[in-house]
């Protein structure tokens, strides 16, 4: 049982630093993310605390974006809107929003989360300046923004950061469990454990 223990310690303590998951950091309105690539995948924690989130990233040559978006079973969706700047102000380039598109039910079998999404988004962009805005009719809302589809190598250490990311983000630590990258060691453990135990007993003891 020791070992369980010191396990889900390692799970709790490993660093988010070798994450592909970030939490978004905008502390008022006036704070806008900046995006360097939107290639590679890239997951990002957002909480919206009476204000929209805003990321801005400049496209260079002809890029296909890919944006999925999506929020936690149970909470109300949340709109996207992609816009281009132009020389008379901003232009639109695509929304989602629970009027006009509908959410599904998404199970993320690494995660161990359920999450109501919207159809993932893919748009070709030309050169120029982009800024895309999450929103919710109240501003009060947690979201999962998943930007990118090239996916990195990741390890099971960088995986198992992911996770704990995303359930310290949501607040559901024990939740963990439910995913792959933790339950199926704990089981192993458990096994060996009882494997030990089992063997003290009816065989060395002989």
């Amino acid at each position: 049982m020791r070992l369980c223990i010191i396990f889900l310690l390692m799970v709790l303590c490993v660093p988010a630093m070798v994450s592909a998951a970030s939490v978004v950091d905008q502390e008022s309105s006036f704070d806008i993310g900046q995006w360097r690539d939107i290639a590679n995948k890239e997951t990002y924690y957002g909480e919206l605390t009476g204000f929209p989130h805003t990321f801005q990233f400049l496209v260079s040559e002809p890029t296909t974006l890919s944006a999925t978006l999506g929020v936690r079973k149970g909470q109300d969706p949340v709109s996207l809107i992609i816009v281009k700047e132009v020389s008379r102000g901003v232009e639109e380039v695509v929304r989602l929003s629970p009027k006009q598109n509908p959410t599904s039910l998404y199970k993320d079998t690494v995660l161990g989360l359920r999450f109501l999404r919207y159809e993932p988004i893919t748009v070709e962009l030309s050169d120029g300046i982009y800024r895309l805005e999450v929103s919710s009719p109240d501003n009060q809302a947690k979201y999962q923004l998943v930007v990118g589809t090239n996916e990195q190598d990741k390890g099971y250490v960088a995986t198992l950061s992911d996770v704990r990311v995303a359930h310290s983000f949501f607040g559901t630590w024990l939740g963990s469990v439910r995913s792959p990258y933790v339950y199926w060691p704990l089981v192993i453990i458990l096994l060996v454990y009882a494997i030990v135990r089992y063997t003290k007993r009816n065989i060395w003891q002989k």
